[in-house]
């Protein structure tokens, strides 16, 4: 684990097939080739100041795999074998697995990592939706539930909750029945 510019802890890669979560720094790889170039340091430093803190995480940290700051997680990956109702880390908590089916919209989260951000809404859904125990509670309410990754891509769906702007209210997903 490090942290990036912000301070916030980076753990592994979410990029696909990446199960990288060793980290270099950009920056230092950048003045040790500065030195042998002979390339001043004002010049290092002003390149650096002129970057958004974007950037500059970035360039500080980078995975050896070489994906940025960006693909690492903000959460450690919790191992398994917590019965149902027992907590996790950062806020997952268990409920029972299971097969789900869209009743409005499907809105999912691609990546392990239910406090990504970028929200999807796939405009082909998959008739039957096959859910971890793994479920998360969003900072606005919404309650997701981790794909099974044996059936889909990994990502997070809303089962329910769905933010105000799109105006739908209920469960997005419910339980699919036995038949």
């Amino acid at each position: 684990m490090v942290k990036d510019i912000f301070g916030r802890d980076r753990f592994h890669c979410n990029s696909r097939g990446c199960s990288c979560g060793e980290f270099q720094s950009e920056a230092q790889r950048d003045l040790a080739k500065a030195e042998e170039d002979g390339t001043s340091m004002e010049e290092m430093e002003s390149r650096y100041h002129s970057m958004t803190c974007q950037a500059k995480s970035v360039y500080q940290l980078t995975c050896i795999c070489g994906h940025d700051a960006n693909d690492h997680s903000q959460i450690e990956k919790v191992e398994a074998g917590l019965e149902p109702g027992e907590g996790e880390s950062d806020g997952i908590f268990l409920e029972d697995a299971g097969v789900w089916t869209v009743l409005q919209v499907l809105l999912r989260k691609d990546g392990p990592d239910p406090r990504n951000l970028q929200i999807k809404r796939p405009k082909k859904a998959p008739k039957r939706l096959h859910c971890t125990a793994r479920r998360w509670r969003g900072p606005m309410g919404g309650l997701w539930a981790e794909l099974d990754p044996g059936h889909h891509s990994a990502g997070w769906v809303l089962l329910e909750g769905a933010p105000v702007e799109l105006k739908l209210d209920g469960p997005l997903l419910q339980r699919a029945s036995d038949g």
